[in-house]
C-alpha cells in the first residue's frame, strides 16, 4: 500500500489532478481506500494547488500541540486536525469561533466532517496550511 500512494499521487500530478481540480471544491468524503490516500497526499505534498478551495474530509478528531520559537512545546498552542487513518496524515483545520478550552473539546477520535477553505498561515516563521473558518461536524 505504501508504494502504491505515492504512485498515484504522481499519476495525479502527471494528468494535471483532473480528478481533482475539475471543481474548485474538493470532497473527499466520497473517496475510500487507495484514491483517498493518494487525494490527501497530494494536498499535503502540493497544498499550494489548493489554497482558496473549499475541502471537504472525514476522519478523527485530533489536536497538535504546536512550540514556540525555540521549539519546545507550548500547551497555549493547540492546532486541531482532522486525521484521516487510512492516509496516515491529517488536514489541521481552525473554525471560525472561538475554540473550547482542551477539557471542553470533542472527544480524540471521534469521527468529524470538517468543511472550510485551505488557507495558509505562519506560525514561528514557518508557512502551514489547514482548512480555515471550518464548520465541523460530529
Amino acid at each position: 500500500m505504501k508504494k502504491i500512494v505515492p504512485l498515484l499521487a504522481a499519476l495525479l500530478s502527471t494528468l494535471g489532478t483532473a480528478a481533482l481540480s475539475a471543481s474548485p471544491a474538493v470532497d473527499l468524503t466520497s473517496m475510500k481506500g487507495v484514491m483517498l490516500c493518494a487525494a490527501v497526499h497530494h494536498i499535503k505534498t502540493h497544498p499550494e494547488n489548493y489554497v482558496g478551495r473549499f475541502i471537504t474530509v472525514t476522519g478523527q478528531f485530533s489536536i497538535i500541540e504546536g512550540v514556540d520559537e525555540q521549539g519546545v512545546e507550548d500547551p497555549d498552542k493547540i492546532f486541531c486536525a482532522c486525521t484521516v487513518a487510512q492516509a496516515q496524515d491529517s488536514l489541521e483545520f481552525r473554525t471560525g469561533a472561538e475554540m473550547p478550552h482542551p477539557e471542553d473539546f470533542i472527544d480524540l477520535g471521534a469521527v468529524v466532517t470538517v468543511s472550510g477553505i485551505y488557507e495558509a498561515y505562519e506560525d514561528n516563521g514557518k508557512v502551514y496550511y489547514r482548512l480555515g473558518d471550518a464548520s465541523v461536524k460530529f
